[in-house]
């Protein structure tokens, strides 16, 4: 049986302000189903409990304390909706503009961007996060996954490439200029 090569995930494209590599998130199919299920039945006990505040039948501490909770499972689901779409179409930008690497996390063209200053970027690399022994134990994960691709930055060590493999991780280096070394501001 003959083995075919991976096709890479990430891409380059040409942003507005100069070449980026678009890295996708790399799906967690269990989150991806399971999370539309729970949103339905807790969307509809949320709705049940503001039908108890607004029709009066909740009254005093009672109503006081629901109040609160529904309050605290908005904001709760909100982040699960986050959660979620960031596992369904998210993704990671990383761009060399001049005088800073750029790493944006979007989900649907909405997201943050943090701009590195190059002068401050240091040992660029490759590096395969440490194994954390209780990622195994739950298929479904709201958290981060640490990237594989790292840097220094100050007394910080930063992170991204999430879901990449080592070896498209060295391809996205290549293209974001890292092997000829990338050209740092003048101190």
């Amino acid at each position: 049986m003959r083995v075919r090569p991976m096709a890479r995930r990430s891409t380059r494209r040409d942003g507005r302000m100069g070449p980026e590599v678009v890295i996708p998130v790399r799906r967690n199919w269990p989150l991806l189903v399971v999370v539309p299920l729970w949103l339905g039945l807790w969307t509809l006990s949320m709705t049940g409990l503001a039908g108890e505040i607004r029709s009066g039948r909740a009254r005093g501490g009672e109503a006081g304390f629901f109040e609160v909770w529904l309050i605290a499972a908005v904001l709760w689901s909100s982040t699960v909706v986050y959660a979620w779409l960031w596992n369904a179409i998210g993704h990671e930008v990383v761009a060399l503009r001049p005088g800073a690497l750029v790493l944006r996390r979007e989900v649907a063209g909405v997201g943050l961007s943090r701009e590195y200053s190059l002068a401050e970027v240091r040992h660029l690399r490759v590096s395969v996060p440490p194994p954390d022994a209780g990622r195994w134990s739950s298929p479904i994960r709201f958290g981060r996954e640490p990237g594989v691709i790292a840097f220094e930055y100050g007394a910080r060590t930063v992170r991204f490439g999430e879901g990449l493999d080592e070896a498209e991780a060295s391809l996205v280096l290549e293209e974001i200029g890292w092997r000829e070394g990338i050209q740092r501001p003048a101190a």
